[in-house]
């Protein structure tokens, strides 16, 4: 039997659409360490990680998640979800769901989140979004 929670989450997606997920919360057994899944990103004491079935490894630590970049127009980005969005493995399905994961570590961890650092956030990662899907259309 499974030892956990659903739970029942909101964030808005591309082009103005909402989409509401359940996501399962885990407790492993072997470690007593609270765990909770979204898609492939497992979010653990201290940091979320990449557990799909690529190649490729990615990590954010705890301690460097709201870490933050800007450019050259004063916008302000959270670094990690940008970073992850210039990995080619990882789909835009991985990076939704990493969306997720971000803002429930932030909120379980007792971070400070911005919404407009996030809202640009999204914004600069959907702009990525349309430039290659007119990369593999043109």
């Amino acid at each position: 039997m499974r030892n956990g929670t659903t739970i029942t989450f909101m964030l808005p997606q591309k082009k103005g659409r909402a989409h509401v997920f359940m996501y399962y919360c885990r407790v492993n057994d072997k470690e007593k360490e609270k765990l909770m899944q979204f898609g492939n990103w497992t979010i653990k004491d201290e940091s979320i990680e990449w557990n799909g079935h690529e190649m490729g490894r990615f990590i954010i630590p705890k301690d460097d998640i709201t870490a933050i970049r800007y450019d050259k127009k004063g916008s302000f980005f959270y670094n990690w979800i940008l970073v992850a969005t210039e990995e080619d493995w990882l789909t835009q399905d991985d990076l939704y769901d990493l969306n997720y994961a971000f803002v429930y570590a932030v909120a379980q961890w007792g971070f400070e989140f911005n919404y407009e650092t996030f809202d640009s956030t999204l914004e600069e990662q959907y702009e990525q979004f349309d430039e290659e899907d007119e990369d593999w259309d043109g």
